[in-house]
């Protein structure tokens, strides 16, 4: 999966929850409390994964398969 078809996918999950997305700061925030560079992140994921042997998109799409069947049961904004 490509980051554009990543980014399809979240935002179609997302999308369907009436919270939605996290306000941008509060996006800020969590990601400066986790890590520094989004290119260092991502050159370190891949790193990371490459040396174990995980397949990216495999692994992309098992999270989502994850968190879908995890949240089926949170309301939509289709059910408010």
């Amino acid at each position: 999966m490509a980051f554009r078809e990543a980014q399809t996918t979240v935002d179609r999950w997302i999308s369907q929850y009436k919270e939605g997305y996290f306000l941008p700061l509060s996006n800020l925030a969590r990601l400066s409390e986790e890590v520094g560079e989004l290119a260092d992140i991502l050159f370190v994921v891949v790193c990371l994964a490459n040396s174990q042997g995980i397949d990216l998109d495999a692994a992309f799409d098992a999270m989502m398969k994850k968190v879908i069947a995890r949240d089926a049961a949170r309301w939509t904004k289709k059910e408010r």
